[in-house]
């Protein structure tokens, strides 16, 4: 956090919109991971007017976070739409189909609508694609929602082979992290 904010003081300081862009969408989501939704909505309201079409990386990561601040404020319709503007802007590179953060969100939004089908095999799909790309933070993320959404359905003993995996997951990553 403390990086992010002075990366995004040194973007103001010269007057870069890429760095800035980059810099606001970094620490949007950690505000967002720390539950400080004003602070990620000044921020992203600040950034990149909502209704241009993200062109460069910076601008794709401020209109993902906004994605997950809809998320965050329970406006699941927005999110979705958000998650829509940014899979067309991918055009033919489709990368929105292949980001397991993006499924994800995708996931919990239709979760959330009532979707659970289509939920369902979304976050299957971003499961499997953090598996594929060995992205261990996100695929314990994705585990748990999964997880959850089979809680909904009484499917427990689905969610609780997903809660078990995303424990060994979690143990396995704290291994991995020194005092």
């Amino acid at each position: 956090q403390q990086s992010l904010e002075h990366s995004l003081a040194l973007a103001h300081e010269i007057g870069s919109d890429k760095w800035n862009c980059m810099a606001s969408g970094m620490l949007a989501l950690v505000s967002l991971a720390q539950h400080d939704v004003p602070r990620a909505q000044s921020l992203l309201t600040e950034t990149l007017r909502p209704d241009l079409p993200p062109e460069t990386v910076g601008q794709w990561l401020i209109c993902s976070a906004r994605a997950e601040l809809a998320l965050a404020r329970n406006d699941p319709g927005q999110a979705l739409e958000i998650l829509d503007q940014l899979i067309s802007s991918a055009g033919h590179h489709s990368e929105g189909h292949r980001n397991p953060r993006l499924s994800h969100v995708h996931g919990q939004a239709l979760a959330a609508l009532g979707q659970a089908a289509e939920a369902e095999a979304v976050l299957q799909a971003a499961q499997e694609i953090a598996r594929a790309q060995g992205l261990r933070p996100a695929l314990w993320r994705i585990c748990i929602t999964l997880g959850k959404l089979y809680q909904t359905q009484a499917r427990e003993a689905e969610a609780e082979h997903l809660f078990s995996t995303a424990r060994t997951l979690i143990e396995d990553l704290a291994a991995n992290i020194t005092d």
